[in-house]
């Protein structure tokens, strides 16, 4: 686990992650795709 304590990504930036990377910035896609980056998605997120 890294030292930071991660990033919340919104709803967009998470379906934008999955499904249109290109629409994210290129040290935006270098962030999340290190995998010592911590990335949390709350639960209104995905919802029930």
């Amino acid at each position: 686990m890294s030292d930071s304590p991660g990033y919340l990504l919104d709803s967009h930036v998470l379906l934008w992650w999955w499904f249109v990377p290109e629409r994210l910035t290129e040290p935006v896609q270098t962030l999340l795709a290190d995998p010592a980056t911590t990335v949390l998605v709350s639960a209104a997120t995905v919802g029930s």
